[in-house]
This record gives C-alpha cells, structure tokens and sequence, in this order.
C-alpha cells in the first residue's frame, strides 16, 4: 500500500524514518514504525491532520504521547492534548497535571478539564463507569471542535480490545458489532492508534525514554466489570490461549470487513431510494416498503433493523441491552413474514416500530 504523504512510496517513507530515528533504541524505533504502518494502512491518515490526544497520565496515553511526537514531524500532524479529571479519586488532579506537564516537555498543549462522574451518574441513574464514559467523550467532543480538530486519539490497546469484545459477549452484542470497538470511528471523529500494541511493551517505551507514568487505582476496583473482566477472567483464559491477543485482533479484523460490507450494501440501496427517510419536528421517520423487505435474506434485514434504530436514535437513545433488542428484532422479522395485522415493537425508550399492511415504519416517539 502507497503511503499518501508528499507522494513518497512506503519503502522511503519507512527509510527515512529510520534514519530519523536512530537516537532511539531498536525496539523504540520498532513500535513507532508500526504504529506508524497502522495510522496509514488502518486508519487511513493521509497526513496533515489535527489529532487531540486524550492523555490520562497512565502508560498507555503517554506512550501514544510520546510516539505521536514522533510521527507529527513524518506525518505533518498538529498535535494538541486535553487531560481529564472526572473528580472521583482523590489523586485524579494531579493525574491530570503531571499529564500535562509531559505534554507542554514535549511541546504538544494540553489542556485540563474537569466534571463530576459521581454527580452526573446520581443526575442520570446510570452507574459511574458509564457516566464518566459518557461526561468523558462529550468533553473531549467539545475541545475537539473548539480546536477544528480531525480526530481524538485514543490509547486504547489489545488488552483493552480483549476486555471490550467479552463486555459486548456478556451483554448479548451481535455480530460483527462484538467484534469489539473501532479503529477508526468516523461518527465521532475517534481513532485508536494502538488498538494492535501490547500494554507491556508501551510500557516499555516509557522505560526505555525514561518516562514514568500514573496508576489508576479505580483499575483495581472490582466493582466495575471491566475490571473483573481484566482481574479474573483474561488471565485464565489466556492460561487455555497464550495467544489470545492475537485472536481478538482477528476476530476485531473480521468483524470490521463484515460491518464494511454491510454498510457498503445499505448505502448503495439506500442510494437506490429503496425506503424513504424524512424528517418531521426535525427526528428521523424511517419507512421500509414489506415487499422490499421480505425479498430480502434474513440477515439483511436484520442489519436494515439496526440500521434505522441506529439512524433515529442518533447514538443518543437508551436501547437496552443486546439481548433485549435482539429478541424483538426477532420478532419484529417474524411478525413482517407472518402476519398482516398492525403491531408496534418499541426498542429502548422511545424508538418504535410500527408494522402495517404495507410498510415498516421506524421512529421516535418523541417526533
């Protein structure tokens, strides 16, 4: 594959890199190079973009810290940084400014902000996990268009890809959304450029550059399932496969190519004005013709279901859990094949599907 950087070929892009980089030792230089390979062949960076590093102080952030300064000068990158402090550990604050101040060593500004999880999780009567993931990203969206940035780099790595994949298997994800998380989300403008490293070796890195780093100590909790997760289940199951890693990033690859397909195939039927969409009260009305969809295979019906939840919801609604939504899918496939008869199916809190004679119309009950 041609690297889209100044219209140099892979092979001198990658000599001129390690040339470039011959002050590191070997295996520095080696986790660059790849990371470097993935930002070009993954994620499809062509160069030139805006990257806002979300930093927590931990080792895998400031290791993509630290690589991404690297890569800026090859990839013409703008790099800026914002560290968070979600205020539920009494050391979160200083997290977040020794965070910083690794970031301004390095040149790169990094911003501060703050919220309280623990408020918003009471606010919201979700637990605090979810609550900070939720309060986390918005900040995060925020800045990034403050700044006219391109993307949020996030350091998620393979360790944490295995811990995502089984969340989504205990929670009755389908497929391939139990792949696990995107390498690159372009919905919300996020990419995990280690989504293929090892935490060990990012670690590693911060040794070898003499850089140390801060412990989460909620990683210990075992309230939060993730970290039961991470404790108490990986570590037997990569007793039974040493390789697990491995496996969860073919199975992440796969499932990937899968979610491309389909939605390759939903927008070129799309394109084809096979169902209508509209607008009214500004929320989405998706309407499926049944003779369109009972031509269809199974399974792509399925996915246009998910499709148009998805579409309505626009990420914001409370669907449930995956085993909920899967079951009245389900029904909602049989009842179009079985019946002519008028039901409504109801997915989360507000969006429905109503099947008449004639069509299946998905839509937001708030419209």
């Amino acid at each position: 594959m041609i690297i889209k950087l100044n219209s140099a070929s892979a092979i001198d892009f990658y000599l001129n890199m390690k040339s470039s980089y011959n002050k590191f030792c070997p295996f520095v230089i080696k986790i660059v190079q790849n990371t470097a390979k993935y930002c070009s062949k993954t994620l499809n960076l062509v160069g030139g973009e805006h990257i806002l590093l979300a930093v927590s102080g931990g080792p895998d952030s400031l290791a993509m810290v630290r690589i991404f300064k690297e890569l800026a000068t090859k990839f013409n990158f703008t790099l800026s940084a914002l560290s968070i402090n979600h205020q539920t550990r009494d050391e979160a604050e200083e997290d977040a400014f020794y965070a910083q101040k690794i970031c301004n060593d390095l040149d790169i500004p990094c911003s501060i902000e703050s919220f309280n999880a623990k408020a918003l999780s009471r606010k919201r009567n979700i637990g605090l996990e979810e609550a900070s993931r939720i309060g986390r990203y918005q900040i995060l969206k925020d800045q990034m268009q403050k700044l006219h940035a391109d993307f949020i780099a996030l350091g998620h790595q393979n360790h944490d890809l295995s811990e995502d994949i089984l969340m989504r298997l205990i929670r009755g994800c389908g497929w391939p959304a139990l792949g696990g998380m995107k390498a690159r989300d372009d919905k919300r403008h996020l990419i995990r450029p280690l989504l293929w490293a090892n935490p060990d070796d990012l670690k590693r890195i911060l040794a070898e550059l003499g850089m140390t780093w801060r412990d989460d100590s909620s990683n210990n909790c075992l309230l939060f399932l993730r970290n039961r997760i991470r404790k108490n289940i990986l570590p037997e199951m990569r007793k039974e496969n040493p390789s697990l890693e491995e496996a969860t990033c073919h199975i992440h690859e796969l499932a990937q190519l899968d979610s491309d397909y389909w939605e390759n195939e939903i927008r070129n039927y799309k394109n084809n004005k096979c169902w209508s969409e509209n607008l009214l009260n500004n929320q989405i009305i998706i309407d499926f013709p049944k003779h369109f969809l009972k031509d269809l295979h199974q399974a792509f019906r399925l996915r246009l279901y998910l499709h148009a939840i998805r579409r309505i919801s626009s990420g914001n609604a409370h669907l449930g859990t995956g085993q909920a939504n899967f079951k009245t899918i389900i029904k909602l496939d049989r009842a179009l094949l079985e019946s002519n008869a008028r039901k409504t199916f109801q997915f989360g809190k507000n969006i429905f599907a109503e099947l008449n004679s004639k069509n299946i119309i998905f839509y937001n009950a708030l419209s």
